[in-house]
């Protein structure tokens, strides 16, 4: 990838995590004095959760979670192994390893508590690597994906949930076409996936 794509994705990194803390630094900075005199302060709570659809694939998921009120973030590594129905024609072995920071706020009866209805979007980083049909050789190439899904966090006991959603990620940096052994790819703008997460909070 150029200097030029690198200093794009990178850029477009650092201005949606600024806007991701921004947004949520109210919520975790707590109501004033003069908003909620005499108010407890709001737990924060922290946790995981585990993605079904990483591990169906062969791969891997990991993720810190911290809830406060009805805001919550999330920080994710993820290991996908693209199933051959959805890779390119003329291609295979497509695979994605990826970086998240997420912002979520819920909704509706619950959302206090981190329970029901949530929407939330970020910024994700992605590491790819594809070949084409025949070739044993791999290209990589990378791309920058701003997210924004949503779900509904029920829980099972105080302690453990599931949490089922659905996401878009659109490509905002990155790589747009590459040479993969002679023949152009070029990554999907658009990509859609949805899946079932087991969650543990403390």
């Amino acid at each position: 990838m150029s200097s030029t794509l690198r200093s794009g994705s990178a850029a477009v990194a650092l201005v949606v995590v600024a806007g991701v803390l921004a947004l949520v630094a109210p919520a975790w900075a707590g109501p004033g004095p003069a908003e909620r005199p005499g108010s407890a302060m709001l737990p924060v709570r922290v946790g995981t959760e585990f993605d079904v659809l990483p591990y169906a694939t062969g791969g891997a998921y990991v993720s810190l979670v911290i809830s406060r009120g009805a805001w919550r973030i999330r920080g994710v590594a993820s290991r996908v192994n693209v199933p051959e129905a959805f890779v390119a024609d003329g291609f295979s072995d497509q695979r994605t390893d990826a970086v998240a920071l997420l912002a979520d706020r819920f909704i509706g009866a619950g959302s206090g508590e981190a329970r029901g209805f949530w929407v939330g979007g970020g910024v994700e980083y992605w590491w790819n690597r594809i070949r084409r049909d025949g070739s044993e050789t791999y290209t990589a190439y990378n791309t920058t994906m701003l997210t924004a899904g949503g779900g509904y966090v029920w829980h099972l006991t105080r302690h453990v949930y599931l949490n089922p959603w659905a996401a878009a990620h659109a490509l905002v940096a990155g790589d747009r076409e590459v040479d993969v052994s002679g023949a152009a790819f070029a990554p999907r703008r658009f990509t859609a996936e949805a899946s079932l997460k087991l969650g543990i909070v403390f």
